[in-house]
């Protein structure tokens, strides 16, 4: 039973830092389901840094233990939220972020090959390509889905000499 002012401002300040915690996690996953943000470490980085500064100012009356507590469950929630692939762009993102420049076009088409390839060379786009021939310049373009949220979804490799110079993603 609450007994003092104290009791009741220290539940305030569980009830404030709990609240602004569901709300940074809930933006956070948000920009994951459209923008995979969690592929990102830096992003990853802020959001808990966020969530720590909130925790330190709101239970800073609280023992060193809450505080770890604090620390470890944000920690848990943002790396629970990076493992969930909510479509298929997370998976595409990061198997295109594997392609490493010097790779050939057989080990990027080993990475990528479960993806639409816009080149006329992937076994799960049976109508061909939709771009016709897409390879100027040795570029293979591929994508995650044909599904119109995410069909302009590019990720582009540009080969020289058969090895890797140049990748990136170009968003819907």
């Amino acid at each position: 039973m609450l007994n003092s002012i104290d009791d009741k401002a220290g539940y305030l300040d569980i009830l404030l830092a709990g609240s602004l915690a569901v709300v940074v996690i809930s933006v956070y996953a948000i920009f994951d389901v459209l923008a995979a943000v969690s592929l990102d470490l830096r992003v990853n980085l802020i959001t808990l840094v966020s969530l720590l500064i909130v925790g330190a100012v709101l239970l800073r009356n609280r023992s060193g233990q809450g505080k770890l507590w604090w620390a470890l469950l944000a920690a848990l929630v943002l790396f629970t939220i990076s493992r969930i692939d909510w479509n298929s762009r997370k998976p595409f993102l990061r198997d295109l972020n594997t392609i490493q420049l010097g790779m050939s076009v057989t080990e990027v088409e080993d990475i990528m090959g479960e993806y639409l390839d816009e080149n006329g060379a992937d076994s799960n786009n049976s109508t061909g390509s939709l771009l016709g021939d897409s390879t100027i310049d040795d570029t293979r373009v591929f994508r995650h889905t044909d599904l119109g949220w995410g069909d302009s979804d590019w990720g582009v490799v540009t080969f020289n000499g058969g090895k890797v110079v140049d990748v990136y993603f170009s968003p819907d």
